[in-house]
């Protein structure tokens, strides 16, 4: 994601578990915070039911650029 100080920052695409009972965001830091550098910690989080991928199966990362934007 483009931002204005850095140039990018990372975000976090997630499909929940359980889509009734999502996580918060508050949850996932306290997840990645002991496990990430400060500087790979995501600045945003999305929650999705499924991620887009092409008949072969890939990730169309140009569809998840669209969700970011």
């Amino acid at each position: 994601m483009p931002h204005s100080k850095w140039g990018q920052t990372p975000v976090a695409v997630i499909i929940p578990r359980d889509p009734a009972r999502p996580p918060s965001e508050d949850d996932l830091l306290k997840f990645l915070v002991p496990r990430l550098a400060p500087y790979k910690k995501p600045s945003k989080f999305i929650m999705v039911a499924e991620l887009p991928r092409n008949a072969s199966g890939k990730v169309i990362k140009s569809t998840l650029r669209g969700l970011i934007s």
